[in-house]
């Protein structure tokens, strides 16, 4: 039984990304990571934008729709125990700079997605 509940998971979580860049990947300013979903389940649905204003933009519209989203993880080079690092991780930064990770709950519906995913199209397009 668990197994077959981790493959259910597994599909869901597989088909939320493909609708997530099914309706984004055209939309310019868009980008996402090259994810073969033959090797991996991505667990959270990720995308990066243009720069942080466009980004902190997408957050601010997406949270007057009562939609949740975070930015992608700090750079680890730039947290407390790693602070004395004089080393520069320009990708790093920038990744992290334009990252967003969409809503990647395991209890979103189809519906859900392409109503999210319209709310981003329509600010970015904006843009």
């Amino acid at each position: 039984m668990k197994k077959q509940v981790s493959i259910i998971l597994q599909k869901h979580k597989k088909n939320m990304f493909k609708i997530y860049r099914d309706i984004l990947e055209k939309v310019r300013g868009i980008e996402f990571l090259e994810t073969n979903l033959d090797e991996i389940v991505p667990w959270f649905n990720d995308i990066f934008l243009p720069s942080n204003k466009v980004r902190d933009n997408l957050i601010e519209h997406l949270n007057n729709h009562k939609i949740g989203t975070r930015i992608i993880y700090p750079p680890i080079h730039k947290l407390k125990p790693y602070s004395n690092s004089k080393t520069n991780f320009v990708n790093t930064d920038e990744v992290s700079k334009r990252g967003l990770w969409l809503p990647s709950s395991s209890f979103l519906t189809e519906d859900d997605i392409i109503f999210i995913s319209d709310k981003i199209k329509n600010l970015i397009q904006k843009e």
